[in-house]
C-alpha cells in the first residue's frame, strides 16, 4: 500500500515502495483510474515537503519582501500539517511493525 496524502489544494505527497514523490492529479482515464504528474522525486518524505516548500514560494506571485514573508508564513504551515500526517503514518507502520 502506498501513501497519498493530499498537502495543498493540488499537490500530494505520495509514496512508492522506493521513493516519496510530490504529485498532482491528472484526469481520470477512460476506464476512471486514477493517473497522477509525478513532479518530484525524494528519499524521505521531509525532502519532498521541503522541495515543495521552496517551488511554492517560488510560484508566490510575491512582488516584495512582504509578500514573501506572509506566503512563507502560509508555506510553512501548510509544511507543518503536511509533516504531521507523514509522522502519523510512520508512528502506524512503527507500531505495525513493532507489535508483529
Amino acid at each position: 500500500m502506498s501513501v497519498c496524502i493530499k498537502i495543498t489544494g493540488e499537490y500530494y505527497l505520495r509514496s512508492d515502495p522506493l521513493q516519496w514523490m510530490i504529485s498532482t492529479k491528472r484526469p481520470p482515464s477512460k476506464d476512471k483510474r486514477e493517473r497522477w504528474n509525478n513532479l518530484s522525486f525524494h528519499t524521505t518524505p521531509k525532502s519532498a515537503i521541503e522541495s515543495l516548500c521552496q517551488t511554492l514560494a517560488r510560484l508566490s506571485g510575491a512582488n516584495d519582501l512582504d509578500e514573501l514573508v506572509q506566503a512563507s508564513r502560509v508555506i510553512e504551515k501548510m509544511a507543518e500539517n503536511a509533516m504531521s500526517e507523514v509522522l502519523k503514518v510512520q508512528d502506524n507502520i512503527t507500531l505495525k511493525v513493532t507489535i508483529q
